[in-house]
């Protein structure tokens, strides 16, 4: 979260969404948020999720973009958590902070069935599997699919993935670190060189980890679509690969790297092509992750106390960067 977001946050804004969207407000129970001010929450008796957004992170153009692609993929049968109308019949309320000149855009969504796994050990153990990660792999690919054939037609506002904002690294990453600044510089070049074309670029998710769906019966309901953006559809892949192991608590984490990675793309080719041309891409899209999560950790951390765990990934972070050599290998012939 950013600190500027912060300090400006007081509870009126929860409250002021919670009577917009009819939410009962003894019912919030604030959960953990990276970006945004998230809770979990009841109206009419039905759980749900009640989302704050400050306009310093996204503009409400961009939250309207999100809101429309996510209903639109809902009513094609895509298993997403869909936005849930105000009172007003809004999607996306506006709540002003005047002492700023900024405002938070307050949006509710269907609470996703099933268990988050990384609450509930039981359901890690039972589902963490590679049938789970076949079904992580399709339903990517659904919607992948929808971003390239039903997604045109409504002219989504997202960024583009050079446009988050940590990327600019100069804002949040110290001046003296020149070699973090010309390896990423080269590798965003490299990046910026790839090819597009609709069946290879367009929106995705871009946050598609076990962090961000629940499963019920084995089934995975995906949301949290706020980093969703124009970018590679290889990426979304990349990102899940990048975090699957954190929640591995094994010994041999290649092996579990390997085993996810092959079963998430076998899911995926189910329902939509991908060729082991831009498989060979993988590398790349890792080293921009943990790029981009270098930068976060500057952005939300408070550098002037850093713990030695800050600081210890702080520093092997630093030198894979340099490197351009990202640690976590696959077989990227599938």
């Amino acid at each position: 979260m950013r600190k500027e977001t912060e300090k400006i946050y007081n509870d009126s804004l929860k409250l002021e969404a919670a009577r917009r969207f009819g939410i009962d407000p003894e019912s919030l129970v604030a959960l953990e948020g990276f970006e945004n001010f998230v809770f979990a929450c009841e109206r009419d008796a039905q759980k749900h999720i009640l989302r704050l957004t400050h306009s310093i992170h996204r503009p409400i153009e961009h939250i309207q973009g999100e809101m429309t692609w996510v209903n639109d993929m809902a009513s094609h049968g895509i298993s997403v958590a869909p936005a849930e109308p105000s009172l007003a019949g809004y999607f996306t309320e506006i709540i002003p902070h005047e002492p700023s000149n900024t405002y938070f855009s307050a949006a509710m969504f269907g609470y996703a069935p099933g268990v988050w796994l990384d609450e509930d050990p039981k359901a890690m153990t039972k589902f963490w599997n590679p049938t789970l990660f076949e079904e992580w792999g399709q339903v990517m690919a659904q919607i992948h699919n929808h971003a390239q054939y039903q997604a045109p037609r409504l002219s989504i506002q997202r960024p583009q993935w050079y446009q988050y904002d940590v990327l600019a690294l100069e804002k949040f990453i110290p001046a003296d670190q020149v070699q973090v600044f010309e390896a990423a510089r080269t590798h965003l070049e490299k990046l910026h060189a790839l090819p597009r074309s609709p069946d290879t670029y367009g929106l995705t998710h871009a946050d598609l980890t076990q962090w961000n769906f629940n499963v019920d019966q084995g089934k995975i309901t995906v949301f949290d679509f706020d980093s969703s953006e124009y970018g590679w559809f290889i990426k979304d892949l990349a990102v899940s690969l990048y975090y699957a192991g954190a929640s591995y608590e094994g010994e041999d984490i290649d092996e579990f790297n390997q085993i996810f990675f092959m079963h998430l793309v076998k899911g995926y080719r189910r329902i939509r092509d991908l060729s082991n041309e831009w498989l060979k891409f993988i590398p790349d899209f890792l080293l921009l992750q943990r790029i981009i999560l270098y930068s976060f950790c500057y952005q939300i951390w408070d550098v002037e106390n850093l713990t030695d765990e800050n600081l210890a990934y702080l520093e092997k972070a630093r030198k894979i960067i340099i490197s351009r050599e990202e640690p976590i290998k696959v077989d990227l012939i599938q």
